[in-house]
């Protein structure tokens, strides 16, 4: 889940927690390391019966027809406090959200990582926390410049619907390469697949960061490119932007006005540092993992 648990188990650590994150599978990013160790393990059920709280992301641990979600029922029969934790497709793809309805229901706090996925939880239950940012990971090299070149950076999966419909991959694409016949001294950066290391060294590389522009709520990409120093475009729903409490940490823009917002910011330098000053801010007042464990503890004391 992009890192959400093992960034979330660190900064409980820090806290002075003991906390675990039991990785189910591998994953291609390279996520879990000596700062975020990942423990892998068939049936790790002495630490839902040994560990006070009880923290899914997604689902629950024995899924399978006859066990299906044991865990969780042996977790409430010794009394621990548990708590699910949803990150997109989990609960936009109809037959995982059913699967776990019965125990959704009987839950008091269902935390989410973007406010849009509120929509799928009565208002009391629903809880969104933000995903937590180790800012002292990110950093931007001085760039050594060749030329006056822009260079813009955005996400580009290899499976084009999806990519599409929730990067806008092509959509990007297309504004680039308009501005460049415009005469926009300009081009584009696509990414994907790298290990999550050596994204810092991608966002150095580049000076405009374009976030996925068909969800309607900003990425953690987006959050790990402002606290790099980078300015970025993405898109906020209408209804969604009262989270962001008046402040505006990056340019709003959908991907019909790409083209237009894109040559604003590639234009104007002060707007660039302007973003760039607010986009960081942003990052440490609402993002900051130390932050974010804080308040997440005082959830797990609700629950």
């Amino acid at each position: 889940m992009a890192g959400v648990a093992s960034n979330l188990s660190f900064f409980l650590r820090k806290l002075g927690l003991e906390c675990k994150v039991i990785a189910k599978g591998t994953n291609p990013f390279g996520y879990g390391d000596d700062h975020y160790p990942l423990w892998k393990t068939l049936l790790p059920l002495m630490y839902f019966l040994t560990y006070d709280v009880i923290h899914y992301h997604s689902n629950t641990w024995l899924r399978r027809r006859r066990l299906k979600h044991l865990d969780y029922y042996l977790a409430k029969q010794f009394r621990r406090k548990t708590i699910f934790h949803f990150h997109g497709s989990d609960l936009r793809v109809g037959h995982m959200n059913q699967e776990l309805h019965k125990i959704i229901d009987h839950l008091k706090i269902v935390l989410v990582s973007t406010p849009d996925l509120l929509d799928f939880f009565p208002s009391e239950k629903g809880v969104w926390l933000p995903n937590p940012i180790n800012v002292e990971m990110w950093y931007r090299k001085p760039r050594v410049r060749i030329t006056e070149k822009l260079v813009v950076g955005y996400y580009n999966p290899p499976w084009h619907a999806y990519s599409e419909r929730i990067y806008c991959a092509e959509r990007i694409k297309s504004a680039i390469g308009n501005l460049k016949r415009k005469g926009v001294n300009v081009e584009g950066k696509p990414v994907y697949g790298k290990l999550h290391m050596e994204m810092p060294s991608y966002y150095s590389s580049i000076d405009v960061f374009v976030d996925k522009l068909g969800v309607g709520w900003y990425s953690l990409s987006c959050c790990e490119a402002m606290a790099s120093g980078l300015p970025v475009i993405t898109y906020v729903r209408e209804d969604l932007r009262r989270f962001l409490k008046g402040i505006e940490p990056f340019l709003i823009s959908s991907k019909e006005n790409l083209e237009e917002n894109l040559e604003k910011v590639l234009s104007d330098e002060g707007l660039r540092k302007q973003l760039i000053q607010r986009g960081k801010k942003y990052v440490l007042d609402i993002h900051d993992g130390l932050k974010v464990a804080k308040s997440l503890v005082k959830i797990y004391q609700q629950a």
